[in-house]
């Protein structure tokens, strides 16, 4: 389906059962992605030729509001001025509580959900306290894309959760720029990390591990059939949760994949380089 009406700014076109998203990007900044330091949460930012993408939105709820306090003055700094996509991978709190700040804060066009949360109450809740329009908001189904020059993001999802669960509809994001590879999958579970890629065969150079590295992600044979060099777990400092595991991490290191953490090294900004990502600035913050 296309969006006549930004036809100048970004064509799109998406199916649901297999969809393609075109866009037109002024080039302004550099072409980078950035997983953000967002406490316990996640948040993905993606830039090319100028326009900016954003992968999950940082957390917030009662208690705290990661989003007003880290996402924001962080996209400020990255020269983030419109949102094109914002993809919410799963209706969490630590993904999409910020979504109300970045659409307040933000020129957003359009908001990428997967299918199987359409009728899902939080997920719901969340695009009305946001007071986002239902024209703004793209159902996926299994396959879509984006694709303009270097830049290629595949986004994958289940139809519905085989196991039920909220994190098993999570959506699967592969971003390429040239040689630059990199792979997010929101909180699956290695059940569902196993099925998407038996069916996309994707290789990265960077993988964001699934569920802030909890256990119940990242098997070994996820890890085995992506060969990434790098392994970031994006994860809040002390949390309650216990994240990372131990054995997810040693299953990395044990393969001699670097892991990266935001809870110790900061906001983690990658540059596509001829010979893959580079990570060209640690920011470190107490």
């Amino acid at each position: 389906m296309f969006d006549y009406r930004k036809i100048v700014r970004w064509t799109c076109g998406c199916v649901l059962a297999g969809g393609y998203l075109f866009a037109q990007f002024p080039k302004s900044v550099p072409d980078r992605l950035v997983f953000l330091r967002v406490g316990q949460g996640d948040c993905t930012l993606i830039q090319y030729h100028g326009r900016s993408m954003l992968v999950d939105c940082g957390p917030a709820n009662d208690q705290t509001n990661g989003a007003e306090r880290l996402v924001v003055p962080e996209l400020y700094r990255l020269g983030v001025r419109q949102l094109d996509w914002i993809f919410m991978t799963h209706p969490d709190a630590d993904h999409v509580g910020g979504l109300g700040v970045l659409y307040a804060r933000f020129q957003v066009d359009k908001i990428g959900i997967p299918k199987c949360f359409q009728s899902n109450p939080d997920m719901q809740q969340a695009l009305l306290d946001a007071e986002v329009p239902t024209e703004r908001v793209e159902w996926l189904g299994e396959r879509a894309w984006i694709q303009k020059d270097e830049l290629k993001i595949e986004l994958r999802t289940l139809n519905e959760s085989p196991t039920g669960e909220d994190n098993d509809g999570s959506l699967f994001a592969r971003v390429q720029m040239g040689g630059s590879t990199a792979v997010m999958s929101g909180d699956a579970s290695a059940y569902v990390e196993e099925m998407v890629q038996s069916r996309a065969h994707w290789t990265a150079q960077v993988v964001k591990l699934g569920h802030h590295g909890s256990r119940t992600s990242t098997s070994p044979q996820w890890l085995d059939s992506l060969h990434p060099e790098v392994a970031i777990i994006s994860v809040g400092r002390n949390n309650s949760y216990g994240h990372p595991a131990k054995g997810v991490v040693e299953s990395c290191l044990e393969r001699r994949i670097q892991v990266m953490r935001t809870d110790q090294d900061g906001t983690l900004e990658f540059h596509p380089g001829p010979n893959g990502f580079q990570l060209l600035n640690k920011r470190i913050r107490s």
